[in-house]
């Protein structure tokens, strides 16, 4: 059952690739891991496609319909040995402001949750 704020955030129990979306964000850290590697490889299903942004980069990309978003935002945060919790912030800080300058009226963002089995 989603459980939603008043400013409009909730989390939800999903399957992000079955996930109905505008946007759905993910971090790039210098590999791939867990949902990013599934988004990356159905979205680039003939891995033609350079998914692989640098931690001061970001590729946004049409999903064509290989996952339930229109979209996939993948925003390159340094590697996991160094990502802690002001990486996160600053990792979601970023998005939000790529997301508000490329897909403005971009209304319903997805992102996984950040730590769990990593210890944050």
């Amino acid at each position: 059952m989603p459980v939603t704020t008043q400013c409009g955030i909730g989390v939800e129990c999903s399957d992000i690739v079955d996930f109905v979306c505008d946007v759905v964000v993910l971090k790039y850290a210098q590999a791939f891991y867990g949902a990013d590697r599934v988004v990356a490889s159905r979205i680039s299903d003939d891995h033609t496609l350079d998914i692989s942004p640098h931690p001061s980069q970001h590729i946004l990309l049409p999903s064509r319909g290989k996952i339930a978003a229109k979209v996939a935002l993948f925003v390159g945060v340094p590697p996991l040995s160094q990502l802690g919790y002001g990486e996160i912030r600053e990792f979601v800080n970023r998005a939000m402001q790529i997301l508000a300058r490329n897909m403005p009226s971009a209304k319903h963002i997805a992102m996984t949750i950040h730590g769990p089995g990593y210890g944050l």
